[in-house]
């Protein structure tokens, strides 16, 4: 698995994914997470805890488990989401309600793919709830195939959610050619 991108950004445009152990340098980031994690499609699509406190921030803004890459989307100096790329080669991601609706989400999908795959990692996944219309989007955006349904559902404040999975091969992937390995 990559590993914080060898410690360096990934720029894509006006678009950078900073390696998460840089992630309080970004001017407001505790006060940013605070109220994207309390938005209510946050709140629906994620396992943030609700309501979501500056405690939760503070914690979450440490370290990720142990084999998880984690990066914090960046634009324009503000904090616009995070994605991770977990040890199981799942990607999970989230955007910020002041960043939606430009095309972040999939060019940070695309950048993490790309990388993973250029160190070496064979098949990517993203799970996606049912009902959730925008991550299967993004996921095809990026390449991703739809897989199937997960046998288990998602569980979480009274709703029972049907998992997808989307999937991505490394020999299937977008090639970049400004990447290094």
């Amino acid at each position: 698995m990559p590993t914080d991108l060898d410690g360096h950004p990934l720029v894509d445009g006006d678009l950078t994914l900073l390696p998460w152990r840089d992630v309080t340098s970004i001017p407001g980031v505790r006060d940013d997470l605070v109220a994207a994690s309390n938005d209510p499609e946050m709140v629906r699509w994620t396992t943030v805890p609700h309501p979501y406190t500056a405690a939760h921030a503070d914690e979450f803004l440490g370290a990720p488990t142990p084999g998880t890459d984690r990066w914090a989307y960046v634009v324009d100096g503000r904090y616009a989401g995070n994605i991770e790329l977990r040890p199981n080669g799942i990607l999970g991601y989230n955007t910020a309600p002041w960043a939606r609706g430009r095309g972040l989400t999939l060019r940070a999908v695309r950048l993490v793919t790309q990388r993973a795959v250029a160190d070496g990692v064979r098949r990517l996944e993203i799970h996606v709830a049912v009902g959730n219309a925008a991550s299967p989007s993004v996921a095809q955006k990026a390449g991703y195939t739809y897989d199937g349904r997960l046998p288990e559902p998602a569980r979480q404040r009274g709703y029972v959610d049907e998992l997808v999975r989307y999937v991505l091969l490394a020999e299937d992937a977008p090639k970049r050619t400004d990447i290094a390995p």
